[in-house]
C-alpha cells in the first residue's frame, strides 16, 4: 500500500513509518520523488517532534526511530560465534471471507517483511473466517461464504514473498509436529497453526484448510497445529497460540497464565493471537508474552460484546544464545481506521484487485469460484 506524502501531516509520517526502514522503501511507500525530498520530509518530521534518524549499513540508508520503547536492550555483538540474530514477523487473524478483511494491510506487512529481511513469518490463527453455526448472522458478514471459496482465497490470495537476504549461517527449525519439516529456501516461510475459526470448517464438515493449504501452496506455507503449537529455532523454543472461548476483558490475565505455564519448561516465547488486542510483558523467570492484535477490521461479534480490535503486526528483533533470548527489540506496527478498506460498501475493492493481479493472483480461476472478485 503506497500513500502520497503530500496529503499527511508528520505525525501521520512518522506513525506509519516502521522503524529500520530504509531510504528506499520510504520513497516508494510515500511516492517521493527523489533523495533530496525524502531527507526533507524526515526533517520536517524532526521539527515538529517526531524524531528520525538515518544511517547506512551495507551501502543502504535505513531511517529508525531513535524513541521508540523496547523491552531489554542493548543488543549484544555477534563476533561471538554463540550467537545468533532472528529477525521474525508474525501477524495473526485475517479472518479471509470476512466483509472486514484488510487483504491490503496483510500484503504490506508481508513486503514490510521482505524489504527488512525477515527469517521466518508466523500466523497465529484464524486464517479463514469459518463459520459458526450457533451464530445464525455470520454469513451476512461474509463476502465469501463457506470452506471452499474462504479457503480458495486464502490459497490464491494470501502473500508470499521472496528472499532479499540470504543468511550465511542456516537457521535449523523444527517443530515435534513435523518430524521432516521442510521450508522454503525461496520464500520467506510462514509457520502457522489453525485458530477457532478455522477449526468451525473441521466441527461443520470435516474440512481442514491446513492439510488443504499444505498441498496446494507448496513449502512457503507450513502448519504445526490447532490451537496452539511449538517451534524451535536454534534451539529457541516458541509456542504459538490460539486460546477459544470468546474474549476476556482482562486479556493480559489470559497471557499471563500461558507465560506462567512457559515457566516450568524450556519455552522463551509466548506468542498469541484471538484476541485482536495488543500486549506485551515478561514473566519473573524471563518468558517472554506478546499478543498481537488482527489485520481484520472490528467484527459484528465484537461490536456486540463492546470489544477492541487492534490491527497491526509484529516485528521481533532477537539475539539469542544457547537456547535462551538475551536481547531484543520488539517493534508493534499499528495500523488505524483510515488505513481500513470496507468491502462491506466496496470501499477498495478496485485498488485491491490490482493488487492482486499485479501479485500474479489467478483473478479468473478466483471469479469461477469465489464470484465475488
Amino acid at each position: 500500500m503506497s500513500y502520497s506524502f503530500e496529503n499527511m501531516s508528520p505525525q501521520e509520517i512518522y506513525a506509519k513509518l516502521a522503524n529500520t526502514t530504509s531510504i528506499d522503501y520510504f520513497i516508494r511507500k510515500y511516492n517521493i520523488p527523489d533523495y533530496e525530498t525524502a531527507l526533507g520530509i524526515i526533517e520536517m518530521c524532526n521539527l515538529n517532534g517526531f524524531e528520525l534518524e538515518t544511517y547506512m549499513k551495507d551501502d543502504i540508508m535505513y531511517i529508525a526511530k531513535p524513541k521508540m520503547t523496547r523491552l531489554n536492550v542493548t543488543p549484544p555483538s555477534l563476533d561471538d560465534p554463540t550467537v545468533t540474530n532472528l529477525k521474525i514477523m508474525v501477524i495473526a487473524d485475517t479472518h479471509y471471507g470476512n466483509k472486514g478483511q484488510q487483504w491490503h494491510l496483510v500484503r504490506e506487512a508481508y513486503l514490510d517483511a521482505q524489504e527488512w529481511g525477515a527469517d521466518v513469518i508466523f500466523h497465529l490463527g484464524d486464517l479463514h473466517d469459518g463459520l459458526y453455526p450457533d451464530r445464525k448472522e455470520t454469513p451476512r458478514q461474509q463476502i465469501f461464504r463457506g470452506f471452499d471459496q474462504q479457503v480458495l482465497f486464502t490459497r490464491l490470495a494470501h502473500p508470499r514473498v521472496e528472499r532479499l537476504y540470504k543468511r550465511t549461517d542456516p537457521l535449523k527449525i523444527t517443530s515435534p509436529a513435523i518430524r521432516n519439516l521442510k521450508l522454503s529456501d525461496k520464500y520467506i516461510p510462514t509457520i502457522a497453526i489453525l485458530g477457532s475459526h478455522d477449526e468451525t470448517s473441521y466441527k461443520n464438515g470435516m474440512a481442514t484448510a491446513d492439510v488443504w493449504l499444505t498441498e496446494t501452496r507448496g513449502e512457503d506455507m507450513t502448519f504445526i497445529g490447532q490451537d496452539s503449537g511449538i517451534v524451535t529455532i536454534n534451539g529457541v523454543k516458541f509456542l504459538l497460540d490460539h486460546p477459544g472461548g470468546g474474549k476476556a476483558k482482562a486479556v493480559s490475565y489470559s497471557i499471563q497464565k500461558r507465560m506462567e505455564e512457559a515457566d516450568n519448561t524450556d519455552i522463551a516465547a509466548v506468542l498469541t493471537g484471538h484476541y485482536h488486542t495488543i500486549w506485551f510483558g515478561i514473566s519473573p523467570k524471563g518468558t517472554y508474552g506478546f499478543c498481537v492484535g488482527s489485520m481484520c477490521d472490528r467484527t459484528q461479534f465484537q461490536n456486540k460484546k463492546i470489544l477492541k480490535n487492534d490491527v497491526g503486526y509484529l516485528k521481533l528483533d532477537l539475539w539469542t544464545k544457547d537456547g535462551k533470548i538475551i536481547a531484543q527489540t520488539p517493534e508493534m506496527v499499528y495500523y488505524d481506521q483510515n488505513d481500513m478498506w470496507d468491502e462491506s460498501r466496496g470501499v477498495g475493492k478496485q485498488k485491491c484487485l490490482k493488487l492482486m493481479r499485479d501479485d500474479g493472483v489467478d483473478m479468473k480461476k478466483m471469479r469461477d469460484i469465489c464470484g465475488y472478485y
